[in-house]
Order: C-alpha cells, then structure tokens, then sequence
C-alpha cells in the first residue's frame, strides 16, 4: 500500500493490526514487540516520524525486557537500527550514529558479523546519510493522507 502511494490505506491497516493486537491496553504483551516494530517502520516510510517513535520506543522496552542481555540480542538491534534511521530523518546524526554503534554490536554478538542486518547496521555506520530510506520519498505523498485520523 505504501508503495502504491495508498497511505491512508496502510495507515489504517496498521492502527487496525495494532489494535487487534491489543495495544496500547496491553503494552507488556510480547507479541506487539514485532507488530510495533512493523508499526515503526511503517510510520517512518509514510514520514509520521512522531507515531514511528512513538512505536520503536514501544517495541524497544518490550525487546529489551525479554533479552537475556542487553548486547548481544538481534530484536534489540533491528529496533535500535530503526531508532538511527528515524534519527538520521530527523537530522539529528549524532544521534543516529550512537543508535547504530549500538544496534552492530547486538547484532554482531547475536546474529554474527555476515548476517544482513549486521550488515546494514555496518553500512548505515559507513554512509548513514544513504539510510535515510523511505521517510524522504514518501514525503510526496498529499499531506492529507499522512496526517492521523
């Protein structure tokens, strides 16, 4: 839907699969972890840098509750290299940076150095600017359809 330029669509689709999932009610429910992270990177993509902070933020306590440690758990990681790409789109880059030096070293030591997203977060540290991804194209899409209802 995002790709198509539907936005309002996906956004509905995601306040309804978040709600089905019982949240915000049940926020220590461990099944939202991966449903708010979908919810994140969704939010960012439609350029609602607020709502997909608002959602990683969610998804970050509940991965982080469940980790057997704080550094080596994969959840932990592909949140925190979310939280830098929403960083970078916020123009903060310090910001990013210290979210990606974080988000390596719990993907390196728990999904190992070769592993894609351990990749990305190398090459997110390399060239952060080239992770900026969809929160800049979609901000094309009509302001009416990015705003929530």
């Amino acid at each position: 839907e995002i790709r198509a330029g539907q936005a309002a669509a996906a956004r509905s689709r995601v306040h309804g699969f978040l709600q089905w999932a019982g949240y915000p009610q049940q926020r220590n429910n461990p099944i939202l972890q991966p449903v708010l992270l979908s919810a994140a990177r969704t939010m960012l993509a439609l350029g609602d840098l607020a709502a997909s902070q608002g959602y990683a933020n969610d998804a970050l306590a509940l991965a982080e509750k469940s980790a057997r440690a704080l550094d080596s758990n994969a959840d932990v990681g592909e949140i925190l290299l979310l939280m830098g790409q929403l960083k970078l789109a916020a123009h903060q880059p310090q910001q990013a940076r210290a979210l990606f030096e974080r988000a390596l070293r719990c993907l390196t030591n728990g999904l190992g150095a070769d592993a894609p997203l351990t990749v990305a977060a190398r090459d997110a540290m390399k060239n952060p600017q080239r992770d900026i991804t969809d929160a800049e194209r979609w901000r094309k899409v009509p302001e009416r359809d990015r705003t929530p209802r």
